[in-house]
């Protein structure tokens, strides 16, 4: 998935992780929390906002929408694996209603059209002439074995 983090960045696209991180160990009965898999993705362009209890993990989730969409920065949001993923607590729930009044249309709109865009140059279809040149470029390139 790292590898692909860095193409997301790379290409601005608003998108948003929820990452429940749990220690990487040979066994699964590990409780203590642990940070290993977010911290390896520190460099990929991602921001990352972290949660340390239940409200944080509803409101912290709403705001990395929110930031995704507006500024166009993936983004990944984490908490503690065991603990919070597995507590039970009274939260106050975002309302709607509340959600509407702060999310940006017109960034939403504009995200809009760019995937437009991408949807629809990736269903282009190369002709033989631009295939050609792609492959004759570096000799290797395009058809994954040495020239």
């Amino acid at each position: 998935m790292v590898p692909n983090m860095y193409k997301i960045a790379g290409e601005l696209l608003p998108t948003v992780f929820h990452v429940s991180a749990r220690p990487l160990s040979p066994n699964a009965l590990s409780i203590f929390g642990d940070h290993q898999d977010v911290t390896a993705t520190r460099q990929t362009g991602f921001s990352l906002l972290a949660s340390t209890n239940v409200q944080q993990c509803m409101d912290l989730g709403a705001v990395a929408h929110l930031v995704a969409i507006e500024s166009r920065i993936p983004t990944l949001h984490f908490f503690d694996g065991f603990r919070t993923s597995h507590e039970l607590q009274k939260i106050e729930l975002l309302e709607y209603d509340e959600l509407s009044n702060i999310i940006k249309m017109d960034a939403v709109d504009a995200f809009g059209a760019t995937r437009q865009k991408i949807c629809s140059w990736r269903e282009h279809r190369l002709s033989a002439g631009e295939i050609t040149q792609l492959l004759s470029g570096d000799g290797h390139r395009g058809s994954g074995r040495p020239a």
